[in-house]
């Protein structure tokens, strides 16, 4: 599922028909009705207050979009009266990432017990040896990943890869680079290696369930992408969520499977991740102003960032 990328996807690099807007009505208010029922639904930027504490919040996604400049634009100001910039993983954390995925195999690959083509259908095994390779990937380097892993990676588009090949990254990246132009300290909001501990949590089932579904929807993941980083654009964080289970049920998904999978990929990677989170962003505001960048599905839903601080007595407000 496109969720498993959870930063937010590509978008100008990616070609493709609107699916939102291709919609009937109805079902687009059907859409918007579901995620406006969640707090936060609406909005990137956020600015919170406790007392004389303050954050400046942003809901970011990480791959590379023609409007990115633009919009960073308007959110490097924030960067000047802050004393740090708190992401997912900053500078040391990505360099560890790197180093430790090129010198410990037991973070991505299978070292015991069956690879995937045991643990597949042979047409399960087959439509992802096709994904795979469409993504650079062998299949003699697919059958030894992690499946949980594996589908992440599978649910990147391929469309964005020349961009990436080239260094070019989304808004997080952007504003590390504003930060250390700045000398600002730049600090994560969690450890290195929290999401590879996360999917090891996984159970067997539900990550080749996760692998089978990025599989399946692979066909339509340009417009898919295209269409997501538009509803990022226009400031609806949360569409980027309910239209994430439409087209999960298009792509042949029983309705019962996605929202297992949508619950599942929402408790493990998001809203654990969240209450991790706020203690960490309440100790660097003690510290002074702080902004706070992490990818926009974060910020949203009853345990989104920003509901968590608002019941810890912060007082939120949008931005943009």
């Amino acid at each position: 599922m496109s969720l498993l990328w959870f930063g937010l996807p590509a978008g100008a690099v990616c070609v493709g028909d609107n699916l939102f807007n291709a919609l009937a009505p109805e079902q687009q208010a059907r859409l918007t009705a579901d995620a406006n029922a969640a707090p936060w639904a609406e909005g990137l930027v956020f600015g919170a207050t406790k007392g004389a504490q303050q954050l400046t919040l942003i809901g970011t996604y990480h791959m590379p979009d023609d409007r990115v400049t633009g919009f960073l634009d308007t959110l490097t100001p924030a960067l000047d009266g802050a004393k740090a910039l708190l992401v997912e993983a900053g500078p040391e954390e990505q360099k560890t990432l790197k180093d430790a995925m090129s010198s410990d195999p037991d973070l991505t690959f299978i070292t015991s017990g069956p690879t995937l083509p045991e643990q597949l259908s042979d047409a399960d095994w087959q439509r992802l040896i096709k994904v795979a390779e469409e993504h650079g990937l062998p299949a003699v380097v697919a059958a030894k990943m992690k499946p949980a892993l594996l589908a992440m990676m599978l649910a990147i588009p391929t469309c964005a890869t020349p961009e990436l090949a080239q260094g070019k990254g989304g808004v997080d990246m952007g504003l590390i680079a504003a930060a250390q132009a700045r000398g600002l300290p730049i600090r994560a909001v969690e450890p290195w290696n929290t999401v590879f501990t996360l999917f090891d949590r996984i159970a067997p089932a539900d990550s080749l369930d996760l692998l089978r579904a990025a599989t399946a929807e692979a066909d339509e993941t340009p417009a898919a992408m295209a269409t997501m980083s538009d509803l990022y654009f226009e400031r609806k964080p949360r569409l980027i969520f309910e239209m994430s289970r439409l087209l999960a049920t298009r792509a042949g998904e029983s309705p019962e499977l996605v929202d297992r999978q949508m619950q599942l990929t929402d408790t493990v990677l998001t809203a654990g991740r969240n209450h991790a989170w706020i203690p960490v962003i309440e100790a660097a505001a003690a510290e002074g102003p702080v902004v706070v960048a992490v990818g926009a599905l974060h910020l949203s839903g009853k345990e989104g960032v920003l509901e968590l601080l608002r019941a810890d007595g912060w007082t939120i407000t949008r931005k943009d």
